[in-house]
Order: structure tokens, then C-alpha cells, then sequence
């Protein structure tokens, strides 16, 4: 007679976005310029040293919209409003037409990580019962549509 018995309830998963003819130096140089500290040796990281690549800015996001874009896929944008909210309900808790595009197929997004070396990722996680590879690449063209609409990229001087 077994006393343990092993299951799963969730599955976690994380959706990429790349970014990968972005000079990725750019968003250290905004960060630098807000004041945000780096593990780097500030001697390395002075932000009016770091050298742009000009020819790169049509293909590199502001990191104010990827945070954007992230956030709305978390459910952290008051959508009336188009800004970032500091909180959100659980997605149990909200109407359907509340929910997030991700949230209506029953992935939550647990965490996630902003634009940095030219990438940044969400952490889902949804209910064993109905992950599958369908799912997970329904989740990717939700991620690419919303990353389409509303990205920023540079333009040259």
C-alpha cells in the first residue's frame, strides 16, 4: 500500500521575447540615466560612455514599452486608462471581460523580467488539466500580438 501519492497540479512555463538586432547597450544607458544601480562597477557603467549603435535603433524597444507590454500581460494595466497599476485581483476573482488575453485561456502570469541584453520573459503558470503544446503556443501569439501593438522602437537622429 503506497502512503505517499506524487501528482502535479500546475505547470510552469516561460514565454521569451528577444529582441535580437537591438543594441542591447541602450537600456543600460536609460537605467544608468534614472539613477538605477548595477552590479557592474559604476567606472563601466557611466552612462554618457556608453557608445549607441545608431543603425540598431529601428530595431530597439524603449524599455518603458516592454515593461508596458509585460505588465498588460500580467494584468497590471488599467486598460481604460492606458497605465500600470500597482495591483491587480486574483484572476479568480475577476469578470471575464476583465481578464487578461492570457487569463482567458487560464495562464497566469506569475512573474516576469524586463528588457535586458535584448530579451525579457514571462513566467506563466496554468492548471495541469489543460496544459498542452496548443496552449503554450496560443500563449505565444497572445505575447506577440500585445508586443506588436505596443512597442516603441527608436528612430535614427
Amino acid at each position: 500500500m503506497k502512503k505517499a501519492i506524487a501528482s502535479n497540479s500546475t505547470v510552469s512555463f516561460r514565454i521569451d521575447v528577444d529582441f535580437p538586432k537591438a543594441d542591447v547597450d541602450l537600456v543600460l544607458k536609460e537605467m544608468t540615466a534614472r539613477g538605477v544601480q548595477s552590479i557592474v562597477p559604476s567606472l563601466l557603467t557611466d552612462g554618457a560612455k556608453i557608445k549607441i549603435d545608431k543603425s540598431k535603433l529601428q530595431d530597439t524597444p524603449s524599455e518603458a514599452s516592454v515593461n508596458f507590454c509585460l505588465h498588460w500581460l500580467a494584468g497590471f494595466v488599467n486598460r481604460e486608462e492606458m497605465c500600470i497599476v500597482s495591483g491587480r485581483t486574483s484572476s479568480r476573482n475577476r469578470t471575464e471581460e476583465k481578464k487578461t488575453e492570457l487569463e482567458k485561456l487560464g495562464i497566469e502570469v506569475i512573474d516576469w523580467y524586463g528588457l535586458m541584453q535584448g530579451t525579457c520573459h514571462l513566467n506563466c503558470e496554468v492548471d495541469s488539466k489543460i496544459f498542452s503544446i496548443n496552449l503554450v503556443e496560443q500563449a505565444n501569439e497572445i505575447v506577440q500580438d500585445i508586443f506588436d501593438k505596443y512597442i516603441c522602437y527608436y528612430e535614427e537622429d
